[in-house]
């Protein structure tokens, strides 16, 4: 079943500024610098629109792990200019890998009990 248009908005919303908020702070934690308030809002922008597609029809555990853990992975490589934590590559270290996936375990279980909650 669908959700009315507003529904939709309002959790794409909470989705997006969620997971920009707690990826910018896991990457802070892991070692990394704060972003920019402009590429905070660029990242809330692009979760948002990426999001309102999905956020139509509640989602599983599963379909909320794939979008929260693919978004870390996406903010991750867009905050990655703002620091030198990495060296010459990509791939986190431990301490940023371990910061990015508290952060997203901690957003999966607060967004999967809110889809339960409002599905109740």
């Amino acid at each position: 079943m669908s959700a009315p248009a507003p529904f939709a908005a309002a959790r794409s919303a909470v989705f997006a500024t969620l997971t920009v908020l707690l990826g910018a702070g896991a990457h802070r934690a892991g070692h990394g610098s704060l972003p920019t308030l402009p590429d905070l809002v660029a990242a809330g922008g692009v979760s948002l629109v990426a999001a309102r597609p999905l956020a139509r029809r509640q989602r599983g555990l599963p379909g909320l792990s794939v979008g929260v853990f693919g978004s870390q992975l996406g903010l991750h490589i867009a905050f990655l200019g703002h620091h030198g934590a990495h060296g010459p590559g990509v791939l986190p270290g431990p301490a940023m890998t371990a910061a990015h996936l508290l952060a997203g375990a901690a957003l999966v279980g607060w967004l999967r009990w809110g889809e339960h909650a409002l599905g109740a």
